[in-house]
């Protein structure tokens, strides 16, 4: 059967030659062919939105990015065409079908959110959890904020606990005001600069800040 996915990784795939990048940690851009199953970074533009997947225009060429292994939402529902996203997930590359991303996670500039798959569909992951920027004293980490303060939040990162400083933004995600509002019990993406020791006594002074939706949060009741 000819079906919309077929015709668009047909479209999609014709000519392209897929710029990789390595997994979150190391950043840099890589044109070395991947092997099936292989971790991929990549940003671009949402075309062809559909409920399980969508075309991402990443400059060079255009891929198809599934998700369709998440869970029963929808989750290509929550982009749109023109959407800036960041794709992290691994290539799929099977026998009888033409290259395509299977995502693990998507960040929506637009939206500044990411979707992740719930942890219950597919076999366990390993996330990367802190990903150490240019600058030695700078530091991106994932995490479930514990406890909120005025201007400080805690961060449980699975290693260890981390107090963030919003003091250096441009607004207060800890107060009632604006569309970000930070909550005990949220995912969050931190950026920043790390004061003190790594980790221990230490605070991440932070430049910016992201919720990670989790889709199961988002199923029908």
């Amino acid at each position: 059967m000819y079906s919309l996915r077929s015709a668009l990784l047909g479209s999609a795939l014709l000519g392209s030659t897929l710029a990789l990048s390595l997994p979150v940690a190391a950043m840099a851009q890589n044109t070395t062919p991947a092997m099936n199953g292989s971790a991929i970074q990549i940003s671009g533009i949402v075309e062809q939105a559909s409920d399980d997947l969508f075309v991402l225009n990443y400059g060079p060429g255009k891929i198809v990015v599934e998700m369709d292994d998440w869970d029963s939402y929808p989750e290509a529902r929550a982009l749109m065409d023109g959407d800036h996203v960041t794709v992290f997930g691994l290539i799929d590359h099977d026998e009888y079908e033409a290259g395509s991303i299977e995502a693990e996670t998507v960040f929506v500039q637009e939206l500044n959110a990411y979707f992740e798959a719930s942890a219950d569909d597919e076999e366990t992951r390993d996330y990367e959890v802190l990903t150490i920027a240019d600058a030695p004293a700078m530091l991106t980490m994932t995490g479930v904020v514990t406890e909120v303060d005025d201007e400080e939040f805690t961060v449980d990162t699975g290693y260890d606990e981390v107090a963030v400083n919003v003091s250096e933004l441009a607004y207060n995600p800890l107060d009632d005001k604006g569309y970000m509002r930070i909550r005990q019990g949220d995912f969050v993406k931190v950026s920043g600069n790390l004061e003190d020791g790594l980790f221990e006594d230490s605070t991440l002074v932070a430049s910016s800040i992201s919720t990670i939706v989790d889709q199961t949060a988002r199923l029908p009741q």
